[in-house]
């Protein structure tokens, strides 16, 4: 799990300065998981970890890249195509995925304190799934 909390800048959704939550404004300093992850590392619903608060990314560092690499590879031996943080127990705003799902094929993804700033008019349905909810699938929007 995560320690060493530090206070950043808070930004409201629309970018301007605003109040909200403290831990929304937390940015995590020191990450700390147990590692190496493994399968048995991915965190089943319906673990409270999976509703936890996440706290921002604050610090890039070769622990960052670590735990990252670490995921890609859990996700990868799971059949997985994406993979959240908190999904092995480590709250903090960070996700890794790849489409191909194929390790070597396709391009990798890390994300870091993503945000959503507009959506199109446009939608597809696809059917997904999540490597917390084994053997579940549904049509996603």
């Amino acid at each position: 799990m995560q320690t060493l909390k530090e206070e950043k800048e808070c930004f409201a959704p629309d970018g301007e300065n605003a109040p909200v939550s403290a831990f929304a404004c937390t940015g995590l300093t020191k990450l700390e998981w147990d590692s190496p992850l493994t399968l048995d590392s991915i965190v089943k619903y319906p673990d409270p970890v999976l509703r936890a608060p996440n706290g921002r990314v604050a610090t890039f560092d070769d622990d960052l890249k670590k735990l990252a690499a670490e995921m890609l590879e859990v996700m990868y031996q799971d059949d997985g195509v994406g993979l959240a943080a908190p999904q092995v127990g480590v709250n903090v705003q960070l996700m890794v995925f790849n489409p191909e799902g194929i390790k070597g094929h396709g391009e990798e993804f890390i994300l870091c304190n993503p945000r959503i700033i507009s959506t199109g008019k446009d939608s597809d349905i696809d059917e997904e799934g999540c490597l917390s909810f084994p053997g579940i699938l549904g049509d996603v929007e």
